[in-house]
């Protein structure tokens, strides 16, 4: 098989963005657009208009990533919405996914400045009651991160109940709320999923919540 470097990859490249320019060329002329009109769209002057064309052409190729669980290897993959407020993650909450959810929860309370969808990759781990200093250097070590509220959020949403439910409950220790020592867990009471929080101690003892989920670096 070809490598993405050779000849032949090079070739094929070349000859897509040929047709692609071809293409786009007799859709400008097809809606009335003039030889000038085109010619701006390379001047400084056309230089948002072509951005919004590139960020256009991009979503629309956007991939659609399928959650997706590894028995062999106990790891799991999802996407995570960056963009989307805590609140709006909860809009289409239900007994499956995450039905209640504290008051907590808020971007106030646990900001989140990253953006974009991306995929993750991450696992559920169960690790000894310790310091959660003690618990990050352990895992550190194995290349992984605690994760953050909205990562745990996008996982409950992506592998509803009864998937994981044997798991419960599931830490996101790697963001505290700010001001406090308030962490976000999702948990099950009756037949509801449901987001708490956990008040860790001074000595960050987790009081017995053990599982944890936490994400490939």
């Amino acid at each position: 098989m070809a490598s993405k470097n050779s000849p032949t990859a090079i070739l094929s490249g070349v000859g897509w963005l040929t047709q692609f320019a071809s293409g786009v060329l007799k859709g400008l002329a097809d809606r009335g657009w003039t030889d000038e009109d085109i010619h701006s769209l390379v001047t400084d002057k056309g230089l948002a208009r072509m951005g919004l064309c590139i960020d256009g052409f991009v979503a629309a190729f956007r991939r659609t990533f399928v959650s997706s669980y590894d028995s062999l290897t106990g790891s799991f993959a999802w996407e995570v919405d960056y963009d989307e407020s805590l609140s709006g993650k909860f809009e289409d909450r239900d007994t499956g996914t995450i039905h209640r959810v504290t008051g907590h929860a808020t971007d106030e309370n646990f900001p989140d400045n990253r953006t974009r969808k991306r995929l993750v990759t991450g696992k559920i781990i169960f690790l000894p009651s310790d310091s959660l200093e003690s618990l990050r250097l352990q895992i550190a070590s194995r290349g992984l991160v605690f994760a953050r509220p909205k990562e745990l959020i996008d996982f409950a949403r992506a592998f509803p109940s009864p998937m994981l439910d044997d798991q419960l409950p599931i830490v996101a220790a790697g963001q505290f709320s700010i001001g406090g020592n308030l962490l976000l867990y999702l948990s099950r009471h009756c037949k509801e999923r449901a987001l708490d929080f956990v008040v860790v101690g001074p000595k960050n003892n987790l009081q017995g919540l053990w599982r944890f989920l936490v994400l490939d670096k």
